[in-house]
């Protein structure tokens, strides 16, 4: 199975997050951190990103 990875831009486009409040949530514990996929490229997994949404159905941050 083919693993999707999203962008910071993209995943910003999906929760409606500025890039400042992503890395605001992220470093705060509040948000998966990216993972490192290249020496200069960081990106998030889709599961990952999809086990968030149900936390935040949840009301769980």
């Amino acid at each position: 199975m083919l693993m999707h990875w999203f962008s910071a831009p993209e995943v910003c486009r999906r929760y409606g997050f500025s890039r400042s409040t992503l890395h605001r949530l992220v470093t705060a514990g509040r948000f998966p951190p990216p993972v490192n996929i290249s020496p200069r490229r960081v990106a998030w997994a889709g599961s990952v990103l999809d086990a968030q949404d149900k936390h935040l159905v949840r009301g769980r941050p």
